[in-house]
């Protein structure tokens, strides 16, 4: 949340707002001068939807609304979405259209999915389907590199069941995140390996 919403009025709690953000900054600084890209991850959890049912898939945010997503790919794959992107800069330095990296087989969410947590966007899941879904928020737009910058984002929204259930589950998923960052950064930024 912008500072106003998520502070309140409430001056521990902007300073608290200000210092997440400022380190955050200086994190991505550090990328930018050393490695030149990055991805910054906002991970947060969902419950059950406005109809009283669990999405047991990962969502993940890019900014790019449900009903963008619904849309076909040849719609899609435009210079005009991707900018709006907050993984702008990441198709950028891809060797991969912005169709791919977000819902092909080289995105986050297939490879996610390939490694047993079903993800939407992905190859499997193209889009939401008209349902409830959080596609990124300040956060995303913020630290992401939609109209610039060489920082991407994604939002991670995750169900309760099958990962944040109990330290199990966390620590399986938590394995699972890990290789996925790896294989993505690899796939898009290394260009060193096949998927």
């Amino acid at each position: 949340r912008d500072s106003s919403e998520a502070a309140q009025e409430n001056r521990y709690a902007l300073r608290a707002w200000q210092e997440y953000h400022h380190y955050i900054e200086v994190a991505k600084k550090k990328i930018e001068d050393g490695q030149g890209n990055g991805l910054f991850i906002d991970i947060h959890g969902h419950g059950k939807n406005p109809d009283g049912f669990y999405d047991l898939r990962t969502w993940l945010g890019y900014l790019i609304s449900s009903e963008e997503l619904d849309q076909s790919d040849e719609i899609l794959n435009t210079n005009s979405y991707q900018s709006k992107s907050s993984i702008n800069n990441w198709v950028d330095s891809s060797s991969y259209s912005f169709i791919e990296v977000l819902r092909g087989k080289v995105s986050f969410g297939s490879i996610l999915d390939s490694l047993g947590y079903k993800s939407l966007p992905s190859e499997n899941d193209l889009s939401p389907g008209g349902m409830r879904y959080f596609s990124g928020g300040y956060n995303t737009a913020r630290h992401g590199s939609r109209g610039g910058g060489v920082i991407s984002a994604i939002q991670i929204e995750l169900p309760k069941p099958g990962i944040r259930e109990n330290q199990s589950t966390w620590s399986s998923f938590s394995k699972t995140i890990n290789s996925t960052i790896s294989i993505y950064y690899n796939i898009h930024l290394n260009k060193n390996i096949e998927y």
